[in-house]
C-alpha cells in the first residue's frame, strides 16, 4: 500500500526532531562532563605545546617532556637553532600575523631580554645556568691559565658565531679584554650552535679547541679549562611565553615543571647544568 503525502511528511518530521534531540542530548552530556573536569577541556582543545629551543638544552628538554607528558598528557614539539636564529623566528611570526610556538627557551639570557624588548615574548621563568669554559680533546695535555696565552699560542681553536648563546658570551668577555677582533689572526673557524663545535673538538683533526657552555663540555666528555677570565662568565636560561600564544595556560605550566626542584631542575643537573633553586619569574617590563 503506497505511503501517503501526509504520512510521509509526518515520518520526516519525527526523523527530524530524533536527531536535533539526539545532538543536544550530546551536546548537553558533553558539557557536563567538561564543566565537572576543566583540564580535560583544556587537554583536548589545546593538547600540544610548540617550544623554540636552543640546541644545547635538548637531552634535559626532551627528558623533561617525556615526564611531563607521562604526568598530564600533553604533547611537547621542539624545534632546535641557535638562539639568535630562533629570536628572529618569533619576530618574522609576529610579522606574519601571529605566534607559531608558545616557549622560547634560548641559551643566553641576552636573547631573553631582546625578545622582551622587541614584545615578542611576555613573562619569564628561570630555568638553570652554565658558564662558558674553554674545553679541549680529552687526551689534549694542554696547560692554559688566560686566554691572552691561548691567543698567543698554537693552538687552533673554535667559537661559536654571535647568533647562538655561547658564541655572544665568549663575544662579550673577550670583547671586555680587546681580545675578541685578535681571533681573527688565528683564522678562528666558527660554529653555529654549540653542540656542532663540541661535535668537532670530539673528532675533527684540525680543532683542538673551542669556547663553550661548560654542561656541553661534559655531555660530549671534553676536557674543562677554566681560564682565569672566563671566572664569573655564566649564562641564565630561561623560559618565555611567547607574545599571543594560543596556549599560555598549558605553556607556563610545563615552564613552571621545568623549574621544579622536584621535576624539570633533576634533569638539568643530569645533565651537568646548574638548576636555579625555586623559580623566579619576570614580568613583561
Amino acid at each position: 500500500m503506497a505511503m501517503s503525502d501526509d504520512a510521509y511528511a509526518g515520518g520526516r518530521r519525527m526523523a527530524f526532531i530524533c536527531i536535533v534531540v539526539g545532538l543536544l542530548v550530546f551536546a548537553c552530556i558533553a558539557y557536563l562532563f567538561f564543566k565537572s573536569d576543566p583540564q580535560a577541556c583544556e587537554t583536548s582543545a589545546n593538547n600540544t605545546l610548540v617550544v623554540y629551543c636552543a640546541a644545547s638544552m635538548r637531552l634535559p628538554l626532551e627528558m623533561a617532556a617525556e615526564a611531563f607528558k607521562k604526568e598530564y598528557q600533553n604533547r611537547i614539539i621542539f624545534q632546535y637553532a641557535s638562539s639568535g636564529e630562533l629570536e628572529g623566528k618569533l619576530r618574522l611570526d609576529a610579522s606574519m600575523g601571529g605566534a607559531r610556538a608558545d616557549l622560547y627557551i634560548p641559551a643566553d639570557d641576552f636573547f631573553a631580554e631582546r625578545a622582551r624588548l622587541n614584545q615578542v615574548v611576555t613573562e619569564s621563568i628561570q630555568l638553570a645556568s652554565f658558564s662558558l669554559v674553554l674545553a679541549v680533546k680529552p687526551e689534549y695535555g694542554l696547560r692554559l691559565h688566560s686566554v691572552q696565552g691561548l691567543i698567543d699560542s698554537d693552538v687552533a681553536f673554535a667559537i661559536c658565531n654571535k647568533e647562538a648563546g655561547v658564541g655572544k658570551k665568549t663575544e662579550k668577555v673577550l670583547g671586555a679584554l680587546g681580545l675578541y677582533e685578535a681571533k681573527k689572526k688565528k683564522k678562528t673557524v666558527e660554529f653555529p650552535t654549540v653542540t656542532e663545535l663540541c661535535q668537532s673538538i670530539q673528532m675533527s683533526e684540525s680543532i683542538d679547541a673551542g669556547f663553550v657552555w661548560d654542561a656541553t663540555a661534559r655531555q660530549f666528555g671534553l676536557k674543562i679549562i677554566r681560564l682565569d677570565e672566563l671566572e664569573g662568565a655564566k649564562s641564565t636560561i630561561s623560559a618565555n611565553l611567547v607574545a599571543g600564544s594560543g596556549n599560555s595556560v598549558l605553556a607556563m605550566k610545563f615552564a613552571r615543571f621545568l623549574a621544579s626542584p622536584e621535576k624539570g631542575n633533576v634533569y638539568f643537573d643530569r645533565f651537568h647544568f646548574t638548576p636555579i633553586a625555586g623559580y623566579q619569574r619576570v614580568k613583561k617590563p
